[in-house]
């Protein structure tokens, strides 16, 4: 298991290739894309934090890296933010799946009968809307309270906007 030395290490960084000279993106880019799409909301950042780190080593790489010493830092690969395949609206989204993502990113999320009361929808045509939003994986529903998912949140955000609705 070659082991690179700091001098290495930072020469590669700056090269932006790695050993088998794949093209790497460097840290401080994929950071400062992630801040610029999840808009500096840390549950955002961390939701595309978590996709672009790429998992699923060889058997191989992965016996290595379980033998290698605790010491030796362990290199991950990481896709660049826009490469990201994240939820989107389905196609002939209405006015009232903007009004309800704008009110769940307006609120930080809602409770369902507190979203009955403030959209200006009746409870089942809601409902619907509330199923069809989840299962586009647009929204989720956790101990009572409605909030759109992290993944989706810049998709939604655009949307609500070009509905010339208010952040």
């Amino acid at each position: 298991y070659p082991i690179e030395s700091e001098e290495e290490v930072a020469r590669n960084l700056k090269k932006g290739t790695s050993e088998n000279q794949e093209p790497q993106y460097q840290g401080a880019d994929v950071f400062q894309r992630i801040a610029a799409l999840s808009r500096g909301i840390p549950e955002v950042a961390m939701a595309m934090w978590r996709e672009c780190v790429c998992e699923g080593e060889s058997d191989a790489n992965e016996q290595e890296r379980r033998s290698a010493p605790e010491s030796v830092p362990k290199a991950i690969k990481v896709r660049a933010p826009q490469e990201l395949t994240l939820p989107s609206l389905p196609p002939g989204a209405s006015t009232r799946d903007a009004i309800i993502h704008h009110t769940l990113l307006l609120h930080a999320g809602l409770p369902a009968w507190s979203l009955f009361q403030v959209v200006p929808f009746p409870v089942p045509d809601v409902i619907a809307t509330l199923s069809t939003l989840r299962d586009a994986g647009l929204i989720f529903e956790r101990t009572g309270i409605w909030k759109v998912t992290p993944l989706a949140y810049s998709n939604v955000r655009s949307f609500v906007r070009a509905e010339t609705l208010l952040i």
